[in-house]
This record gives structure tokens, sequence and C-alpha cells, in this order.
């Protein structure tokens, strides 16, 4: 039975995603301001306690243009990767605006929240902060994390570039572990994407396992073209993508071109959308979210659709408090719940904990190789469309008859990432 439209659920995780606290006192640590990202890296190699919270500022006019890796895995023909770290903020500017005009551009890899490269931490990103850059051009993926913990980019502009890959997954050591990676994006703008043809992810932002939470505050997107070079444009063509929570609140989307709906969302997963604007930018199937929440529903390209709530664009209204407070509140909180929930529950629970074979697939970033990371599943070059939803059909008809929940789960899984990667390969 299909999920009822949770435009409404409770906004739990919207909470733990917005919340954090300081480890220790802040430091600021760049007087004068940077002009590189080597010198970055430079001074954070030296930082041994990442408890302590770190402000990085760039000058104002700052362009970085990051080099490219090679198959060594080293970095040539430019500057580093801007590389997370927890409690480390980094801003344009004093203010950390937009307007100050930091640009990292180019190579195959913007920001790297792995261990493959550079500093190793195998930490969680706890208190990440990126304020007020322009990513442009970058070659095959913006951002890869995967690390746990929570990465908040803010007032930042994502222009012609590859997707932001939320890539965490637990150890197989620890496969029923709570832990997860939240990334939050506030006041940023996406204009002027386009999907880069075979072997991208047809995305922008991608949450690549049930782990990996997604939240989207007063964030715009403008002229972003999905369909253009895309050869599955009637299933694999989308802003957004995830596997795992995603919010969206007070979001506007104008002029973009998708080929199926502005998002997409597969498995149990938490969705709340409030307050979201649209402009010319409704899809085919949905006019905002597709929720393919059985195996079915990708068999059979019928997800449910949540639509657009607003009519008008809030990501620019103030969120300021009234000047003077009520003089009491307008009703008294109870001490015990209603006697009835507001919402029928889905049979599943809102967070599951799935078994250490659900959470092992996840996808690498294209263009980087991944010899040393064998956990990930490769699909097998030269696979057509075509021949993927003949895969994705076959497996589907030879278990429907066997399978219980649990299997079928698995095997919605599987097919979500074997559309994943047919645009990859």
């Amino acid at each position: 039975m299909k999920r009822q439209n949770r435009s409404k659920k409770r906004l739990a995780f919207f909470s733990l995603l917005t919340s954090g606290h300081r480890l220790a006192v802040a430091q600021t640590l760049t007087d004068p301001c940077l002009t590189t990202t080597n010198e970055l890296v430079s001074l954070e190699s030296r930082v041994a306690d990442t408890t302590v919270e770190r402000v990085y500022s760039f000058c104002e006019n700052t362009v970085v243009t990051v080099g490219s890796i090679d198959y060594n895995h080293d970095l040539v023909r430019g500057q580093e990767m801007l590389r997370l770290r927890p409690n480390m903020h980094v801003q344009c500017g004093r203010s950390g605006a937009r307007e100050n005009k930091c640009i990292i551009r180019n190579g195959n890899l913007l920001l790297d929240g792995t261990h493959y490269f550079g500093l190793s931490d195998r930490g969680a990103l706890d208190n990440v902060v990126v304020r007020g850059f322009t990513f442009i051009g970058s070659k095959a993926q913006t951002a890869w994390i995967t690390k746990p913990g929570t990465v908040n980019f803010i007032d930042c502009e994502f222009r012609n570039q590859g997707p932001v890959l939320a890539d965490f997954s637990p150890p197989l050591s620890l496969p029923t572990s709570e832990t997860r990676l939240s990334i939050v994006f506030r006041r940023c703008l996406f204009i002027g994407n386009r999907f880069l043809g075979e072997r991208r992810h047809p995305s922008l932002v991608v949450g690549n396992g049930s782990r990996n939470r997604l939240l989207f505050e007063k964030t715009r997107w403008i002229s972003n073209d999905m369909v253009t070079n895309n050869t599955m444009v009637d299933t694999n063509s989308f802003l957004i993508s995830t596997s795992g929570p995603v919010a969206l609140v007070k979001n506007c989307f104008e002029f973009n071109h998708v080929g199926v709906s502005a998002v997409a969302v597969y498995g149990v997963a938490e969705i709340l959308s409030r307050n979201n604007f649209q402009n010319s930018s409704t899809g085919p199937k949905c006019s905002f979210i597709s929720d393919y929440a059985l195996a079915t529903d990708i068999e059979a390209q019928t997800p449910s659709c949540i639509d657009f709530d607003s009519i008008e664009c809030q990501a620019d209204l103030s969120d300021a408090p009234t000047r003077q407070p009520s003089e009491k509140p307008s009703f008294n909180p109870t001490e015990i719940p209603s006697q009835y929930p507001s919402t029928k529950p889905r049979a599943a629970p809102t967070f599951s904990i799935p078994s250490q074979e659900h959470e092992a697939w996840t996808q690498s970033p294209v263009g980087i190789s991944t010899a040393h990371r064998p956990e990930h599943r490769s699909f097998p070059p030269g696979g057509e469309p075509d021949r993927v939803h003949n895969v994705i059909k076959s497996t589907i008809n030879r278990s429907s008859a066997s399978a219980g929940s649990g299997d079928m789960f698995l095997l919605m899984r599987t097919a979500v990432a074997l559309l994943v990667l047919a645009t990859t390969f």
C-alpha cells in the first residue's frame, strides 16, 4: 500500500538538522585573509585538536582554480580542494556574503569530505560551515562527503557544476549504528546548471542511502536543465534525488527543465515539504516530488506525488521575530499527548534501521578512481539504458513471487542503485 502524502509530517528531523552546539571557544585564525586553498590546507595541517571551532576568511574577489586528480590520486595543475574538517568554518570576506565574490572553480572535485585525499581524518564532520562561496564548473562532483556529521552551506551559489553527493554509509562492523550525515542548504542558489551527459548523475544534489539527510531552506533553483543530453529523461531527470530523509521549506523553483519532477525520493524516507513555490518548473510525472515508496513504483514508474504549496516565493522573506512578544502563549501545552494521532501511521517506522546488506550499496563520484574503495559496487561498462531497465524488470519478476516485505525493500534499493548507475557508466 502506497504511503500517503507526507508533507505535514512532524518536524523532528528538521529540528535535529538545524540544531548544533559549539565544542569550544571559536578561534579566528586568518588575519589577513586567505587568497588560496593551499594556505587553508597548510594551516589546517597544523591543527591537531579539531574540537576547537576555527573560522577562516577568504579575501573578497578571490578566484581559486582547483587542480585535477590524476591516476595516482594526486592533485595536479591547480590549487587544493576545499578539504572539510570538524568545527571548521570557511567564509567569503569578513561578512561571509556571496556578494563578496569568492569563486572556487574547475577540478574533478571542489569540496572533499572524505578520507581518501589529503587530510585523512576519519572522525565525524561536526559543525562544518561553508558560507558565501560560488562553485563553478566542477568536472565530476562539486562535493563528495562520506563522513557522518553536519555540513552547512549558507548563502552559496552552484553554477554549471556536478552534483553535491551525500554518500555516508556506516562501517560494515557497525551495521546498526544510528550515525548519519546531514547536509543543509540555507539561502543558496542553484542557477544555470545542466545535465553533463553520460557518466554523470542526473541530479544536482544526491542523497545516496538512508543515512544521508538533506535539508533545503530558502534556496532558489533557477534555469537548471536536466533534460538536454539525458538519454533516460523519462526516468532519471531531477534536481534532487535521495533515498534518505529530506526537508524542503520555503524554496523557490523557477524556469527549470526536468524530465520527471524536481525531487525524487526512494524507499521509506521521511519527507517534509512546506511553503515551496514554482514558476514554470513543474515536472511531467509529478509537479514537485516523486515519492517511489515501493519497488513496484520504480518498475511501473508510478510514484506518489507531492505538489508545490505556496503561491509566492518566500525565499527572500524575513523570519525576524515580532518587536514585542505576545503577553502569553496562545495555547497551553498538555503534558499528555492526544489520544489519537493526526495521521494514520505507515506500516514501516519513520527511521528504520536497515540490516547490513541494505546499507552496503553506494555510489562513488564519477571521474575519481575508487580502486581503493572495494565496497563500492560498479555497473558493468557498456550497459545501455534499455539493458539496465531489463535487468531491473527481470530481477523484480524473479523475486516478486517469494519476496517478503523486507526482501522487497532490499529489491527496491537494488533497483534504485541500478537506475542511478545507469547514467554513470
